[in-house]
């Protein structure tokens, strides 16, 4: 299989490595590489994915909603959240899916914390946090409270909850407006963006998840230690290996693959 990842910035990407390990141990043969291309280039680079024997890609900040426009088709999950981060080449057409949705789901499923009817606070309101925001309505929460320095887009996530009778977007400016019932939030900004002060009105909070990982990923010591925090590694992998099974149109036995990949990744981080 001839694949690769679509992005653009100088932020290091793990994904050439995970997709060669998950490859490797699946007996897969094939490649993937890494396309860096500017905004100003998406339209065509596109044309050329149709004829350059890419079988798919994966696609990130910022093109995860711009590069829709493009795409022949979208599945469900992608039209729903108004994002892409996978994209399939069938018979020259380009197919658009989501698997942050069901990454992010599988990654705090791991987190052994229960959030059905609970309050969240997310940071950020791009591309990934369209999609974690139609996780959570999955999951049967109550409340998302939105943070964001552009309020428009913030406000444009409540068209994902319209169909989720249980939960109720808010988006806030400052901590004044958020609830001490919050027990989980979500950073999908980059470093440097993300304010931390935030969480300190936060009593009841059991778990910080970045979706940042690695060297992108929060200084830990910027948080006060009262609550569990993890950065994203576990929906970088788990994303990733649901983009596989959609490239090759079948289900792929995991069989602690997706655990070993974690390990795998962070022995790589820490051998830099």
């Amino acid at each position: 299989m001839k694949l690769g990842i679509l992005k653009y910035s100088n932020r290091k990407s793990l994904s050439p490595k995970l997709h060669g390990y998950f490859m490797e141990r699946l007996g897969i043969e094939g490649e993937y590489k890494t396309f860096s291309v500017p905004p100003d280039e998406l339209e065509s680079f596109i044309l050329r994915s149709r004829n350059n024997s890419l079988d798919g890609f994966s696609v990130t900040a910022p093109h995860k909603e711009t590069v829709i426009r493009y795409l022949d088709e979208l599945t469900p999950e992608a039209k729903g959240v108004g994002a892409v981060n996978t994209v399939a080449v069938r018979k020259n057409k380009l197919i658009g899916h989501n698997t942050d949705i069901l990454g992010f789901r599988k990654a705090l499923n791991g987190m052994d914390l229960n959030v059905e009817n609970g309050e969240v606070l997310l940071f950020g309101a791009g591309g990934a946090a369209r999609a974690v925001v139609s996780s959570l309505c999955a999951m049967n929460v109550s409340v998302i409270y939105v943070v964001n320095r552009t309020l428009k887009h913030a406000e444009s996530l409540s068209t994902l909850i319209h169909d989720a009778e249980s939960a109720e977007l808010i988006v806030v400016k400052d901590s004044e407006s958020l609830s001490g019932k919050i027990s989980l939030a979500i950073n999908s900004l980059s470093y440097g963006v993300f304010q931390p002060e935030l969480l300190t009105s936060l009593p009841n909070l059991k778990l910080l998840y970045d979706l940042n990982y690695g060297a992108n990923a929060l200084d830990p010591s910027i948080l006060d230690g009262s609550y569990r925090y993890s950065e994203g590694m576990s929906m970088l992998v788990h994303q990733g290996f649901e983009s596989l099974k959609f490239w090759m149109q079948k289900d792929l036995p995991d069989d602690g693959l997706t655990e070993s990949a974690i390990k795998k990744l962070y022995g790589e981080i820490e051998s830099e």
